[in-house]
């Protein structure tokens, strides 16, 4: 029989901990290959069809890339979910509560601890492994269907990026594939679309196009600041003319030996202009 942990110390999570089975002859088929205990939250590896528990897999992936089972290249995105058959038998086992020895069905957990006059006493530190870090017994199930279990606050993270019941685009959208489905069906579409594997090629080329662009803005930054900068050179050089300009026409003084030589009026002699007449003449 499955028993759960009885001293107070914290340990790590166990799947061991979970449930005292009135039954130990449980089906084959509903016990996780990873944990040996009967599934909690299953999940269904594509490949293999093998049933894991989700966190029992999810724990497996984070130190290997492939399926402890048929050993093909998996991840956690690409689990389906079980016929409804699985989950509904496993929700029925009967456990017995380690407090007050009462039985009850599986699924009713959350609903027993919260009655049973026994649990409320502290230590509840029996139901804290397997189960209860799975956060199976005590989260509400996702509102999309997929089955798993959902802390408050984690519902747009989940359906973002975990849910295999929401409705996602393939990947190749961007390159212009239009399927959509579940997104525990999409790596099987994914595998075959032509244009997903295209798309590598496309965003490669996108990449090229935008680096390609950015070095053009950047070249004609360059060129309208040169032009301006010649601009006002141009217009400086304006400035200096105007004013060289405007400091002859004023009637700067002129040195004698530069003065040109005039006639006066009535008579043939030629002077000077500007020039002072000396001694008399």
């Amino acid at each position: 029989m499955f028993s759960f942990a009885t001293d107070h110390r914290p340990s790590a999570p166990s799947a061991k901990q979970v449930f005292v089975y009135e039954n130990d002859n449980v089906d084959s088929d509903f016990v996780c290959s990873i944990c040996q205990e009967p599934l909690v939250d299953p999940v269904v590896e594509p490949e293999c069809r093998q049933m894991f528990c989700r966190e029992c897999l999810g724990a497996w992936l984070m130190k290997s890339s492939s399926c402890p089972q048929c050993r093909q290249p998996t991840a956690l995105a690409r689990v389906m979910l079980p016929p409804r058959f699985v989950t509904a038998r496993l929700d029925d086992l009967r456990v017995v509560c380690p407090s007050c020895g009462c039985s009850y069905a599986r699924k009713s957990l959350h609903e027993h601890v919260a009655a049973c006059p026994a649990c409320m006493q502290p230590p509840l530190h029996f139901i804290s492994g397997h189960f209860l870090s799975s956060r199976w017994a005590w989260d509400p199930v996702c509102g999309l269907g997929c089955g798993s279990r959902v802390a408050p606050g984690g519902e747009k993270r989940h359906e973002d990026e975990e849910c295999t019941a929401k409705v996602v685009a393939c990947r190749a959208a961007e390159v212009g594939c239009e399927f959509t489905a579940p997104r525990g069906r999409m790596p099987e579409h994914e595998e075959k679309c032509p244009l997903n594997t295209l798309r590598v090629v496309v965003l490669h080329q996108q990449e090229t196009i935008e680096m390609l662009t950015r070095s053009l803005e950047e070249m004609t930054t360059w060129r309208n600041q040169q032009s301006r900068e010649i601009d006002t050179i141009k217009h400086d050089v304006v400035i200096d003319r105007s004013r060289s300009s405007s400091l002859g026409q004023a009637g700067e003084p002129l040195s004698s030996a530069s003065a040109a030589p005039v006639f006066a009026a009535g008579s043939g002699r030629r002077v000077l202009r500007g020039a002072r007449r000396r001694g008399g003449h």
